[in-house]
């Protein structure tokens, strides 16, 4: 199998938040496309081309829209946990994040080729620390309402 680099370029915001920021490249399958010179894939040109605005559109349509985390229909993006397949992506290669849960990803994982593990590892962390803190505001207003 060949792999070649694929540029991954951040949006100037999340760089200038962040000062240790570094853009990073990933390692992708030949068979993709948008691809500049030996085999390049440029990032930044799949994401806005109409190939994957539609494949973002049917996996939202069959899988729904919302984060994996939180639910929420605000601001979310579709993160690849895999970039083997680039341009032709699988439906267990991409799941919808908010953007927090997205940069928050990012931030403790990196990019790197294959984050499926960890990525399916950081969405169950979230969920259980999302149901941890409802259970404790359920319990902190059960208390409050019985001691007036």
């Amino acid at each position: 199998m060949e792999l070649y680099e694929v540029e991954k370029v951040y949006k100037r915001k999340q760089s200038h938040r962040d000062k240790n920021f570094r853009p990073r490249s990933v390692l992708v399958k030949k068979n993709t496309t948008h691809r500049k010179g030996a085999g390049k894939i440029i990032y930044p040109s799949y994401m806005l081309s109409k190939e994957w605005l539609e494949r973002r559109r049917a996996y939202c349509k069959k899988y729904g829209g919302g984060c994996a985390i939180c639910g929420t229909l605000k601001k979310t993006e579709m993160h690849h946990m895999s970039y083997l397949h680039l341009g032709n992506e699988r439906d267990n290669e991409l799941v919808v994040l908010c953007h927090r849960h997205h940069t928050n990803y990012h931030r403790l994982n990196g990019v790197q080729g294959n984050m499926i593990k960890k990525t399916h590892a950081y969405i169950q962390a979230e969920k259980e620390k999302l149901t941890r803190k409802t259970a404790e505001e359920e319990a902190m207003g059960t208390l409050q309402a019985n001691n007036p």
